[in-house]
């Protein structure tokens, strides 16, 4: 007898190949949107970043100062004004900011990229892992013409690419979603 408490390999494999499925697509859609438009891509992502260390900074100057605790206050009084002070440079100065968060996302891409690759390897037994094999050379890819086109580049580069990333990312998903339902209908076997 089965119950939702207690479901199958088969079930929680759909369920995986599903949600990877939902996940692809919604992947998709954003990657042609920062596609479509780059440099207001580029530019939200800057925003909301410079947005959320200044809101984190102030929020965490004010538990520091409000802590009644008695501790050491010295540092995380000294990363609460750092945060604030990012924030506000990312706000202030947005050519600049998405300059930086391009040097910052080179490293993610070159990072994501080569634990791709690797971890394609690992896979190899699985029809799907070419796939994640190719996401992670674009991923090296585009990492390596950001870092070419830097500085001149960031403020339309950075979304293109990432948009890029986002398809072929959303793409690796879909693929492996179908790998993972199959999975899941073996198990049933």
């Amino acid at each position: 007898m089965n119950d939702q408490t207690n479901p199958t390999p088969q079930t929680m494999m759909a369920t995986a190949g599903r949600a990877l499925f939902w996940e692809g697509l919604a992947l998709i859609v954003l990657g042609t949107i920062a596609i479509a438009v780059p440099a207001v891509f580029t530019l939200a992502i800057e925003a909301l970043i410079g947005v959320l260390l200044l809101i984190g900074g102030i929020a965490r100057l004010f538990r520091c100062i409000g802590a009644k605790d008695g501790g050491p206050r010295l540092w995380p009084v000294i990363a609460a004004l750092v945060s604030i002070v990012a924030g506000v440079f990312l706000l202030a100065n947005p050519v600049a900011g998405t300059i930086t968060l391009t040097a910052i996302v080179i490293v993610l891409l070159l990072a994501e990229g080569a634990a791709k690759t690797v971890g394609a390897f690992a896979l190899r037994p699985n029809r799907s892992w070419a796939w994640l094999l190719f996401n992670g050379l674009i991923d090296i890819a585009l990492g390596a013409l950001l870092w070419a086109g830097l500085p001149s580049t960031a403020l339309w580069a950075l979304g293109l690419m990432v948009g890029i990333s986002l398809i072929m990312t959303g793409w690796t998903a879909i693929m492996l979603s179908s790998g993972v339902k199959r999975l899941g209908d073996a198990a049933g076997d």
